[in-house]
């Protein structure tokens, strides 16, 4: 390989990496909800301003991501679900904007309680890529 393709493959691959890297900083919303309780959940609503996305069940210890698309703005962020033990409501979880790679978990655990943060690492932009 001559030097030109080499310097020519290393420019494509440093584009790349960078292009990558920006998307997951900047990127769209991903939200990641982690169910923590010792049992299923199910018929959960992930909601804002512009989107409602649903998640049909979590089984215990189990995790799903959604891409809130639609939000024209920024957007609150509410959950809701049914458990075999009643129906579980949280509002005003987290800020979200369209763009701005922001990356929020949803922890359910007993009580039931639900937290959010807004803490979540760079790599949850992958999160749900392959499902």
């Amino acid at each position: 390989m001559t030097a030109l393709k080499r310097t020519l493959a290393a420019m494509v691959a440093a584009a790349i990496a960078l292009y990558v890297g920006v998307w997951m900083l900047l990127g769209p919303a991903v939200i990641q909800v982690e169910n923590d309780l010792p049992y299923e959940i199910r018929s959960i609503e992930v909601s804002g301003d512009g989107f409602n996305k649903r998640i049909a069940r979590l089984g215990p210890g189990e995790s799903r991501c959604v891409r809130p698309s639609g939000i024209h703005a920024e957007s609150g962020l509410e959950f809701r679900a049914e458990t075999d033990a009643g129906r579980i409501e949280a509002t005003d979880l987290a800020y979200l904007e369209a763009s701005g790679g922001y990356h929020v978990i949803i922890e359910v655990s007993p009580g039931p309680h639900v937290r959010a943060s807004n803490d979540g690492s760079v790599w949850m932009a992958l999160c749900g890529l392959w499902r």
